[in-house]
């Protein structure tokens, strides 16, 4: 089994709850006292065999007939669980996939996702629930020095990070080679030197590369990009944040017509 942690909020468990990744739940947890309110999304969990804790104002377990199952747990929790809105639930985190996985599967993907070493879990979470709502099939990022997926990452997300193929690598300029090989279309984003967004006509298949938070694209990837791209922007802002530069970035190269490679 995958590495499991605890993610809080009703959006982000119905999201997955309701998505055909819903295995991804091994127990969900729900506050005693809202039970009535949670009473579809009780059923829907009933129906999908997840086991499910009742949580008392005492931090403890009640669990009711329809529980006593051989698919319900009856083990307490072995720390006390936060409820955020009356629900949490303990999660699979999304199934890590490697460069050789890449290699066999990027035939399959139209639009990829590249990650450079991005710290913060809230912009990570809001590329991954933009990438997927977008059409992007597949996120690249590093294995060291960035930000891993946390609950943080699933919850900002609003439970979309279980919707898109994960594939952590110990390389990124080896996996954007790999790409080009295998005929993508590699666009990064850079302030200095870019072609405008208004202008670039994206090819496809084709793999979008952000920089982190403070230092941008490091200029080994802005290299080995076939274009770099920048947002237009009124000149009295210098930047934008990178998760709102990616939800436009993204909008735009899924949403254009597809030009040849040719």
């Amino acid at each position: 089994m995958n590495k499991t942690l605890v993610i809080e909020g009703k959006n982000c468990i119905e999201t997955l709850l309701l998505s055909p990744k819903y295995k991804a739940i091994k127990t969900l947890y729900v506050d005693e006292k809202q039970r009535k309110h949670y009473q579809d999304l009780i059923d829907n969990a009933y129906e999908k065999q997840i086991p499910i804790r009742f949580i008392t104002n005492k931090n403890e377990n009640s669990t009711s007939k329809r529980s006593k199952s051989k698919h319900h747990n009856n083990k307490k929790p072995q720390a006390p669980i936060s409820l955020h809105q009356g629900l949490a639930a303990l999660c699979e985190i999304p199934q890590q996939r490697s460069l050789q996985d890449l290699k066999t599967k990027a035939k399959n993907y139209q639009h990829i996702l590249i990650l450079d070493h991005l710290q913060d879990a809230f912009n990570m979470g809001a590329i991954i629930r933009s990438a997927v709502a977008l059409g992007i099939e597949a996120l690249i990022y590093p294995n060291k020095r960035s930000c891993p997926i946390t609950a943080g990452v699933i919850q900002a997300s609003a439970g979309a990070s279980h919707l898109i193929d994960h594939y952590q690598v110990a390389n990124l300029a080896q996996s954007i080679k790999t790409l080009k090989n295998l005929g993508v279309w590699v666009y990064g984003t850079a302030i200095h030197q870019s072609k405008s967004l208004s202008e670039c006509r994206f090819n496809k298949p084709l793999a979008l590369v952000f920089g982190n938070e403070a230092k941008g694209l490091s200029s080994q990837l802005q290299n080995l990009c076939d274009e770099c791209v920048t947002i237009e922007q009124n000149t009295k802002i210098d930047s934008l944040n990178v998760s709102a530069a990616a939800a436009i970035m993204i909008y735009s190269a899924t949403h254009q017509r597809t030009y040849s490679s040719s």
